[in-house]
């Protein structure tokens, strides 16, 4: 009963790691999370800067 247990957790564990280390997998969850920060940090500098001098 153990060997199958053991079986199967390694399948998992090494499922984990590949997707964990497989080079396809980290750019991606790299991209989707510097996606969504570069367009509000541009976008919030680009309105404060012309408002700010406005609205002075």
């Amino acid at each position: 009963n153990n060997e199958p247990t053991s079986s199967l957790l390694d399948e998992v564990l090494q499922a984990f790691t590949e997707i964990y280390c497989e080079p396809e997998t980290t750019p991606y969850v790299i991209e989707e999370d510097i996606s969504p920060k570069p367009p509000p940090k541009p976008e919030r500098s680009e309105p404060t800067s012309p408002k700010s001098p406005t609205a002075n």
